[in-house]
């Protein structure tokens, strides 16, 4: 029988199962995810070279980032680059490296904005910037916008900088629920939402992922919860 024949059936075998697991009345979600990343890693450990096995890597790199193992997930991504160069995955994994690794180093970000405008994150320099990955479908990024706009109205003119980067798929959607929204920051775009260029540099896998940058353009934090952004803008600010 063929192997990979074999490996292509036992992959959405395993994502039916957590599908259908998840969807039960008395799931326990933990204990289902817990199950889901051993199948995933006993796929990987069986079909080492299988076209589904980046995809399972780095469904494992995202939960041991997620869980706080980033020695681990690093582990992972740098096997989706060293094992599937070609993959779709492995753009994905050298992103989060650089990522994960971020903190302390300046990164360069530039693209166009929504409304057509060139923006380098270079012209920043000098501010302290909070740079948001969301999209107008993911709930909490919009609670965090709202938030951030209030946090400009105070200390936009004390050197804060809100920079968004929106991950949907259709500009036009993006441009109305600005329009509604009037978010006084810049917000960049660009086709293919989580598949996109801007997603895949710095390998944004769940959204809003929130990056802090001192007024020197380095990392100071990379993936900084909503409750905590107020606070720590006004450390950086009062440096």
């Amino acid at each position: 029988e063929d192997a990979s024949l074999r490996a292509f059936v036992a992959f959405r075998l395993i994502a039916a199962r957590y599908a259908k697991q998840l969807a039960a009345k008395d799931a326990d979600p933990a204990k289902v995810q817990e199950d889901w990343l051993k199948e995933l890693s006993e796929f990987v450990r069986k079909f080492p070279k299988a076209d589904d096995a980046p995809e399972a890597m780095l469904q494992l790199a995202v939960a041991s980032e997620f869980n706080g193992k980033e020695q681990e997930a690093i582990e992972w991504y740098e096997r989706i680059v060293s094992g599937f160069a070609k993959a779709p995955q492995a753009a994905k994994a050298t992103g989060a490296i650089r990522r994960i690794r971020s903190v302390g180093k300046r990164i360069g970000l530039r693209g166009r904005t929504v409304d057509g405008r060139s923006y380098s994150l270079e012209n920043d320099r000098g501010r302290v910037v909070v740079l948001v990955y969301w999209a107008t479908w993911c709930q909490p990024c919009v609670e965090e916008l709202d938030q951030l706009k209030q946090l400009y109205a105070r200390y936009g003119n004390r050197g804060l900088r809100v920079v968004t980067v929106s991950l949907d798929s259709d500009a036009s959607e993006v441009r109305s629920f600005l329009a509604k929204k009037k978010y006084p920051f810049p917000t960049l775009f660009e086709e293919g939402g989580l598949e996109s260029p801007l997603a895949r540099e710095m390998g944004i896998l769940t959204l809003p992922t929130t990056l802090l940058i001192d007024r020197q353009g380095k990392v100071v934090r990379r993936n900084l919860p909503a409750s905590e952004v107020a606070s720590e803008v006004r450390k950086l600010l009062e440096k």
